[in-house]
């Protein structure tokens, strides 16, 4: 059962409970405890003795490093942590920006898109890019942690397109599926948008980016990027 540990501030005649809140998971809990026991009992007794409030401003870091302790255990585990989709591809934020081409529309855009199946659209501008529930989970890697969403009928958000401005988004989160997400865009549209510019993060490195662009990338429209980021 998790615990959590606050301070009591006498305030105007009244005990306030102060804002920071520790929470304690059993082993953090099972913890102090010990180190309380050590402390008043002396390490001969289960029991724990009720200790004064002077015996308890002294013991106040117990508090503290059973909860730090704990926390930076659990911590360090979660970052060997792997974290992998419904393909049991590691998680990798990709965002394939593509330009429209020159003097063609949003309209233009919209209306072929409506032409591809694996595309839902939710609005005049965003769609959900859907795949099929995968056959035997993520590749039997029980360790990982997965990362997937479903719409209501249970079909797969392989990842999003959203038209904003004169670039459309194609956003996803495995190299796979942004190499086949991009096929599927340029399939349809075809010369409608040039070449795309992606960014990439990964989920343990969110400040990490990169930026590829096609060799085939306009000078007019790398300087357009250049100056919006």
């Amino acid at each position: 059962m998790g615990r959590v540990a606050a301070r009591i501030v006498p305030v105007a005649g009244k005990n306030i409970v102060g804002g920071g809140l520790l929470p304690f998971t059993p082993e953090a809990s099972d913890a102090l405890f010990d180190g309380l026991r050590a402390i008043f009992g002396k390490g001969r007794s289960k029991k724990l003795p009720v200790p004064t409030n002077e015996e308890l401003q002294q013991a106040a870091p117990v508090f503290t490093l059973s909860w730090l302790f704990d926390t930076l255990d659990r911590t360090m585990r979660m970052e060997k942590t792997t974290f992998e989709n419904g393909d049991g591809d590691a998680i990798v934020f990709h965002d394939v920006r593509f330009p429209l081409a020159s003097g063609i529309t949003q309209k233009e855009i919209t209306a072929h898109l409506k032409t591809v199946p694996a595309l839902r659209q939710e609005n005049a501008k965003f769609w959900n890019w859907l795949g099929d529930v995968p056959k035997g989970g993520s590749n039997g890697k029980s360790r990982n942690l997965g990362w997937d969403t479903t719409m209501e009928d249970g079909a797969r958000v392989l990842g999003n397109v959203e038209m904003k401005g004169r670039t459309l988004h194609l956003s996803t989160n495995s190299s796979a599926r942004a190499e086949k997400g991009t096929a599927l865009i340029q399939g349809a549209l075809n010369d409608l948008v040039g070449r795309p510019l992606t960014e990439i993060r990964t989920a343990s490195k969110p400040v990490r980016e990169e930026y590829t662009a096609g060799p085939e990338l306009s000078p007019e429209i790398a300087t357009k990027v250049v100056h919006e980021f």
